[in-house]
This record gives structure tokens, C-alpha cells and sequence, in this order.
């Protein structure tokens, strides 16, 4: 949607929801044809402001003022050391993909015809690109905690979990 992928970055904080007021009446007495639209509220819920985005398009540095207005005073990061420092996990977490690429054709070009020190010696990469993955993996989760990013994951296994089974039925007396 945005050509600035800061804008999706930061995205990441907030909780998303679209609703298409292009046929609503309400929407329409209160906006014309100024829709679509991009409404910010803080954490606490209340209005900060909104920009029109005429094709969905808009300029990314004022969409991201509106952005980095709803967030101030909320967590411990700001928005743009968040998008900032996001943006370098990304990359490392490319470099890591690249590795896995190249380890994988390694496998491939040894084939089954590789000795087992060779074979050891391609697993030991796997195992060390592993934890260089994880360790970038938590600093993801630390980089979400300090900012306060909305969990969708969270909140979807919430809405999915299934209700909790009622206990069975003591069985009636002198019955079986």
C-alpha cells in the first residue's frame, strides 16, 4: 500500500483494522469523497488525527507525523528508533535467509556421495546459523516490548482459543 516501508514498520505498533465507508451514509455526510482515510487514536483510545489518502496514496512523511504523534508518551522506544532499529533486524534477518541458502546448496552439491566429515562439518553451520537466528529472533521480541507493539497474534489466539470444557456431570445416585 505504502511505497516507504517505514510506514509498514512502524505499522507493526499499532492494531489495524480497515472498514470500507465508501457506501456508508454516515461516512459519507461526514467525510464526501474524501475517503479513504487514515484515523490514529493513542493507546488510551482517543482520536489524535487522520489523513486523507487519496488512492491510497499520501505523502509517507505526514502519515508517518500522524504516526509518531499517536504513539508519543507509549513505550519505551520511540516510533522512529523503532523503525529504525527494525529495519536493521530485517536486514540481519535476510543475511541469516542468505546463509541458509547457501548451506543448502552445499548439501546439494555434496550429495550423497560426501564424507562424514564434510557432512559434520555442513551440520555445525546449520547448528551455529540456528542460534545466530534465535539470538536475532529475541531481539525482535525485545524490540516489540520496548515499543509496546499491538500482539495480532495474541489477540487472535485469544478470540480462537475454544471455551473451556464445562466439568462432567457427577453421576446420579445408585446409578452407573
Amino acid at each position: 500500500m505504502f511505497a516507504n516501508e517505514d510506514i509498514g514498520v512502524a505499522l507493526k505498533v499499532f492494531r489495524r483494522m480497515g472498514l470500507d465507508l465508501s457506501k456508508d451514509k454516515i461516512a459519507s455526510d461526514l467525510y464526501g469523497d474524501q475517503v479513504p482515510r487514515f484515523i490514529t487514536f493513542d493507546a488510551k483510545g482517543k482520536k489524535i488525527d487522520e489523513v486523507y489518502l487519496p488512492d491510497y496514496r499520501t505523502k509517507t512523511s505526514d502519515l508517518m507525523k500522524l504516526l509518531v504523534k499517536a504513539t508519543q508518551g507509549y513505550g519505551d522506544l520511540p516510533l522512529k528508533s523503532f523503525v529504525k532499529k527494525y529495519r536493521a533486524f530485517l536486514n540481519d534477518l535476510d543475511q541469516i535467509e542468505g546463509k541458509k541458502g547457501t548451506i543448502a546448496q552445499k548439501k546439494t552439491r555434496l550429495g550423497n556421495d560426501a564424507s562424514a566429515r564434510k557432512l559434520a562439518k555442513v551440520k555445525r553451520e546449520e547448528e551455529l546459523l540456528a542460534k545466530e537466528e534465535q539470538k536475532i529472533l529475541e531481539t525482535e521480541k525485545k524490540l516489540l516490548a520496548a515499543v509496546k507493539a499491538y500482539d495480532a497474534d495474541a489477540e487472535s489466539r485469544k478470540r480462537s482459543a475454544p471455551a473451556a470444557a464445562a466439568p462432567a456431570p457427577a453421576p446420579a445416585p445408585g446409578g452407573s
